[in-house]
């Protein structure tokens, strides 16, 4: 089935040939058949035609050079205009062979209108917003409508309707792009950090979220460990800011706890009944907090602690299943009670400025209450996970995009920035983390080198 424009161009290359065909015709006779009668009535009328039949094959010559270099941007470059060309004419193709569009008649045709397309690229050409028009025949449909097939080397990263419901919005990105950045120094590091502000974590340069409960699922070697150190780096990048209290648990003795004896020792732990401590003073501090912000919230409706620059509490438990399964061997009663003070952090710790971080390899229902899981916001996976981990930590309904993630990639999901599970790349932190987190509180007194050139 035709559209509209197919027609208007067949319909303007008809006309393109006969001007064409005038201006040699005219030129023909003016020329050769009345050289010695160039001021008869003839000549001039010849003269004329020869004349108009010019005028309008330059308009129709320069019409479509204006309109496409408006329409494709080509102020922008010439690559920005023959890939905006490229990637709109292949998703007007997908829409039309998928049957996105509305049935009708123009100039005693039927023709197809799809839906209007806006199509923008960053500077780079690395990443891209697309908006397709909503239409109530097609306002389901675009639920379930797959693009990333059309759109060459680009991918949808992540869609949703608009604020006015009038369009759906395709987050698009280069998949040939190495998007896992690397930093060689600390001071790269630093900078990459300024990002982001001080009550807000980077997952990667392009995700950015607010403070908040964190479930993070990733097996052995899948670089959980690296994207903690990262968001600690940060946090301690903001202590001048910001003071951030971090109680850090690990029960499997690793580097995190190597980490926290060097920032924290008073509130790490790797003993059960040292955690459960832990958790203790974190709900009293949690307590405490909620009584401090009384009068003031009374004062300022909607206001939580970041209003009044207070300083967040982070509760992190690596493998937390470890716990969970200590605290299911005690009685009835001290495991409920364990169980309620671990509740309790999700329910009421966010406007308080008191968060959750839970680390685990596998997050079903035998490892983590549903409860727990559901209030934990933030959600990343990372690695090649199986398909019950996708399952139980976003839910049955989620789109997982199906990618081949290696060590430090993964997806993850928080409410208000991403509406399906959204890809994710952890940097890659190539220089002396030990040595960056002994250092860093003076970060402007030392330079940590590259692994490479030590």
């Amino acid at each position: 089935m035709l559209q509209k424009h197919q027609i208007a161009i067949k319909f303007y290359f008809r006309v393109f040939i006969f001007s064409f065909m005038v201006t040699v015709v005219t030129a023909l006779i003016y020329k050769l058949l009345l050289p010695n009668h160039k001021e008869s009535f003839f000549a001039h009328l010849f003269g004329e035609l020869h004349l108009i039949s010019i005028i309008i094959l330059t308009i129709m010559i320069i019409f479509p050079l204006i309109y496409y270099t408006v329409m494709h941007k080509l102020n922008r470059g010439f690559r920005y205009a023959k890939l905006h060309y490229k990637t709109l004419k292949a998703i007007k193709k997908a829409l039309l062979e998928s049957g996105y569009y509305i049935e009708g008649y123009f100039a005693k045709h039927e023709v197809a209108t799809l839906p209007k397309i806006k199509l923008r690229f960053d500077k780079d050409l690395r990443k891209g917003i697309m908006e397709i028009e909503n239409h109530p025949k097609f306002n389901r449909n675009y639920e379930t409508l797959n693009l990333s097939s059309a759109l060459g080397s680009f991918t949808v990263e992540v869609h949703y309707l608009s604020d006015s419901e009038n369009e759906y919005v395709y987050e698009i990105s280069d998949s040939r792009i190495e998007r896992q950045e690397v930093f060689n120094s600390y001071e790269q590091f630093i900078e990459y950090c300024k990002l982001a502000d001080v009550y807000e974590l980077l997952i990667d340069r392009n995700s950015k979220i607010t403070l908040h409960h964190i479930l993070l699922v990733a097996s052995t070697g899948s670089g959980k460990s690296y994207l903690i150190y990262s968001w600690i780096l940060q946090i301690l990048q903001k202590a001048k800011s910001v003071h951030y209290r971090l109680y850090i648990n690990d029960p499997k003795t690793s580097g995190l706890y190597i980490i926290g004896n060097i920032i924290s020792p008073n509130t790490t732990a790797i003993e059960m009944t040292d955690i459960i401590e832990n958790l203790k003073k974190f709900n009293d501090k949690m307590q405490q907090r909620k009584i401090e912000l009384h009068d003031r919230l009374a004062e300022k409706l909607d206001a939580d602690y970041r209003t009044f620059g207070l300083e967040p509490h982070i509760f992190i438990i690596e493998e937390f299943s470890v716990l969970q399964s200590y605290v299911s061997t005690l009685p009835k009663s001290e495991k409920d009670f364990i169980n309620n003070l671990i509740a309790n952090c999700v329910r009421i710790g966010r406007q308080l400025g008191c968060f959750l971080w839970v680390i685990m390899q596998k997050s079903d229902a035998t490892t983590i209450t549903t409860e727990v899981r559901d209030n934990l916001i933030c959600k990343i996976v990372l690695g090649m996970a199986e398909p019950t981990t996708y399952l139980t930590t976003f839910g049955a309904n989620a789109n997982i995009p199906r990618k081949k993630y290696k060590p430090g990639c993964g997806v993850f999901t928080y409410s208000g920035i991403t509406r399906e599970p959204k890809r994710c790349f952890v940097p890659t932190m190539n220089f002396d983390i030990l040595e960056a987190f002994k250092n860093a509180k003076r970060p402007n007194s030392f330079k940590i080198t590259s692994k490479n050139e030590q």
